[in-house]
């Protein structure tokens, strides 16, 4: 009795489910999956079972061959024989196997990732939706958080405004600017923000001093060098996030910088921020 084959059979049954359960996910993490085992195994299932149904009735349709289970039961049974005699049968088919499972694991690769483009692009996974509870990433939170995937359809974001407390020498300060990218560790965990036009003030000085005009107070900011800046987000102790519809070039050309400050600063204190404390 041949004892490695049942397991290479079920696992070339099994490999296009794993694989399409993979492409699927929007997973922030790099290397480490975390859901329970069983869940992973009970997913792959399905993918595999929804696979092997397509592709079988694409091959009956396109060969007019018929499914033979008693060859495959047979070549992971126990008996020698039976394999043996399973094997012997389905030995001149070589090619078609080949075709077959080729084709399914290169679907299996692409399909779902196109799968998840439509998703991203039609917002099917957004909170809310019909079809939220089937598409939606469930392990990308900052993907929702620092992407605004989950506006509603009459709101845009155009730019996201990154407003963060980080302590500097014991000193908290307020740094403020447009989220331009982001990075997770190894583990998923939000490692770090790239934002540009970045400002800075003392947090503390968060309201004008006493007797002072709010337009004099608006030189508390002030512009940090450089075309990006990184914040740490274990550096970082409070993270507001606000989205914004800009406005067209044109009106952007004529804005003073008194008036941008005063613009982040409305941001900042705004309803529709999403705040995050470390």
């Amino acid at each position: 009795m041949n004892v490695a084959l049942p397991a290479l059979i079920v696992f070339f049954l099994l490999v296009p489910g794993f694989i399409a359960r993979s492409q699927i996910q929007k997973i922030e993490s790099e290397v480490l999956d975390y859901s329970p085992f069983g869940a992973v195994v009970a997913q792959a299932l399905v993918w595999a079972f929804l696979l092997h149904a397509l592709w079988l009735t694409g091959m009956h349709l396109w060969t007019s061959r018929e499914f033979a289970p008693e060859h495959l039961l047979g070549m992971i049974s126990a008996s020698s024989n039976l394999q043996s005699d399973s094997v012997r049968s389905v030995a001149g088919q070589w090619k078609e196997i080949a075709i077959y499972f080729g084709s399914m694991v290169a679907f299996a690769y692409i399909g779902p990732m196109v799968v998840r483009t439509i998703i991203v692009k039609c917002k099917l996974d957004r909170e809310g939706r019909w079809c939220s509870s089937l598409c939606r990433f469930n392990r990308a939170p900052w993907y929702y958080l620092l992407t605004g995937a989950d506006l509603r359809d009459d709101q845009k974001a155009d730019a996201i405004m990154i407003s963060a407390v980080v302590s500097v020498g014991g000193t908290a300060h307020l740094y403020v600017g447009y989220l331009e990218k982001w990075h997770v560790d190894r583990d998923g965990k939000l490692d770090r923000l790239v934002i540009s036009k970045t400002m800075r003030r003392l947090f503390s000085s968060d309201k004008p001093a006493e007797g002072e005009e709010e337009a004099d107070a608006m030189g508390r900011f002030y512009r940090v060098d450089g075309d990006f800046f990184v914040l740490r987000y274990d550096q970082i102790s409070t993270l507001n996030v606000s989205y914004r519809e800009l406005p067209a070039p044109a009106e952007l050309d004529l804005l003073t910088l008194s008036t941008q400050i005063e613009e982040i600063e409305r941001m900042v204190g705004e309803d529709d921020s999403a705040v995050v404390g470390n």
